[in-house]
């Protein structure tokens, strides 16, 4: 199956952590091109469309009831929000946080709903309890929080690219962040 996600961002002249293993599984067939002058409120937008790509499999696998096919999705999935978020975390809600500590409160919050909600099907899925209904939930929850982190924090970090931490970490490929601590 090509995945249009994928080959429409490197038509773009976009390469991605995603797109590179959309390449390599031979789903994907758009020339690789990169552009290394992206600002990282842009990476950090590509880092929401390719999760929100992750969250659409996993909705089709829900929705077709395939087991098989939604737990690795859910892991694929669970792996990249978490890096995604540890990021955003450790770099940009603290500064953040020096300038509009009420928005990067409420950003945390949002996180910690998030991951709250990621954790419970986890669990739901561990036990074949999960489903699709619980999944669309988390899928509007996510959108939502996007918009606002969107809007607010991704022009904030475009402020911060000439910071070494952040420029360091946006070089790291997403999956290759560290995941966050155990709580």
């Amino acid at each position: 199956m090509r995945n249009d996600f994928a080959s429409r961002a490197l038509h773009r002249g976009e390469r991605t952590a995603f797109a590179d293993s959309c390449i390599a599984s031979g789903t994907c067939t758009a020339p690789a091109v990169v552009m290394s002058t992206d600002k990282p409120g842009a990476r950090l937008l590509r880092d929401h469309r390719e999760i929100e790509l992750l969250l659409e499999q996993l909705l089709a696998a829900f929705d077709s009831g395939e087991r098989a096919i939604a737990t690795p999705a859910f892991q694929a999935f669970d792996r990249r929000l978490s890096a995604h978020l540890v990021f955003e975390e450790e770099i940009l809600l603290p500064a953040l946080a020096e300038i509009d500590p009420s928005e990067a409160d409420g950003i945390l919050a949002e996180h910690k709903a998030i991951r709250s909600r990621v954790e419970e099907l986890a669990i739901m899925d561990n036990l074949h309890v999960s489903r699709a209904t619980q999944v669309h939930q988390l899928v509007e929850m996510l959108r939502a929080h996007a918009a606002r982190e969107e809007t607010v924090l991704y022009r904030f970090a475009d402020r911060l690219e000439d910071q070494p931490a952040m420029q360091a970490r946006l070089d790291t490929p997403p999956n290759d962040r560290p995941a966050p601590p155990a709580a």
